[in-house]
């Protein structure tokens, strides 16, 4: 049952994942994506297939329904750990210089944007430059 949790906790938060800019509602146009749903639900079958009938390859026995809901009750908890997260402001190391600590900044249009660090300030206009 572990495994099976963890795997469950993985599919959902590729649902987190969808949102880079700290958007609060991650199903938003999920099903807009036909590739994204059809790998994830590909994958959950895949999981479904793997323990219940994957015995000797998989090492894995049958569980019975209410195993099964707690599995998936314990996985999407992922996304209310996205959304918490989400909550957690973003702040660089170092500024341009890295000297002190750098200012979290927003971009024109709200999002947090760690302007004075490396890294995410090259990742963030990398990604707006790309218009993703």
């Amino acid at each position: 049952m572990i495994y099976n949790t963890f795997v469950w906790m993985q599919l959902f938060n590729e649902i987190n994942c969808r949102r880079i800019f700290n958007e609060l509602n991650m199903v938003d146009g999920v099903f807009n994506n036909p590739i994204f749903v059809g790998i994830w639900v590909f994958s959950a079958c895949v999981q479904v297939a793997s323990v219940q009938f994957g015995g000797d390859v998989f090492h894995t026995v049958p569980i019975d329904a209410y195993d099964w809901a707690a599995c998936i009750a314990v996985g999407s908890f992922s996304l209310v750990l996205g959304i918490f997260q989400r909550f957690v402001p973003i702040c660089s190391f170092g500024n341009a210089d890295g000297n002190g600590v750098g200012e979290l900044a927003e971009d024109e249009d709200g999002h947090a944007a760690a302007e004075s660090a490396r890294l995410p300030s090259t990742i963030h206009s990398r990604l707006l430059d790309e218009g993703l």
